[in-house]
């Protein structure tokens, strides 16, 4: 979701740089979970509320976030302003992703499939490369997909609309992840 906000709404490189921060996310989970997959299984599954709570707390900033600027939402150019804002776009994206309870879950089941097949360090380090080679794949294609679209929409108010409605959807995942405490 935030690879294809930054793509529509912002210079180009920010979609970019997103995709990039959100696969080393998964590097990050892929090298935690085909190494100390049982124990962080166990850690969450003892302290599932507050982990549901931070992540659904995050998700709900996020979407707010983004509601409140889809709703101002103007054309943007590539700017000065664009591109200092790319180091703080590369932050927001890896700790989105990193308290994303959608991340969390897959990891964890993740980690329970492999946790016998990863025990050696060539093993770990091979196999959280194969999936962050994965990842990249998958990021780097939603983000010129989103890119395009948004270049080939020349109305601002249909790029501002998606937006509004994928930011609804974010919070509306939020509050569930809430209620389901």
């Amino acid at each position: 979701m935030i690879i294809v906000y930054r793509s529509c709404t912002s210079w180009y490189l920010h979609g970019l740089a997103t995709w990039l921060w959100v696969a080393m996310a998964d590097l990050t989970y892929a090298i935690i979970a085909f190494s100390i997959g049982g124990i962080l299984v166990n850690y969450l599954q003892n302290n599932a509320v507050i982990f549901r709570i931070i992540s659904a707390i995050v998700l709900l900033w996020f979407g707010i976030y983004m509601l409140r600027k889809s709703i101002y939402m103007k054309e943007t150019k590539n700017t000065k302003e664009n591109k200092k804002s790319l180091i703080k776009d590369l932050i927001s994206a890896y700790g989105l992703t990193i308290v994303n309870p959608m991340t969390i879950i897959m990891f964890r089941w993740f980690s329970w499939q492999v946790i016998s097949t990863s025990t050696t360090f060539v093993a770990i380090i091979t196999l959280s490369l194969l999936l962050f080679l994965g990842s990249l794949m998958i990021q780097s294609s939603i983000a010129v997909i989103s890119g395009r679209i948004k270049n080939r929409m020349h109305n601002v108010n249909i790029v501002k609309y998606i937006n509004i409605v994928a930011s609804i959807g974010v919070i509306i995942f939020a509050l569930k992840w809430l209620a389901w405490l």
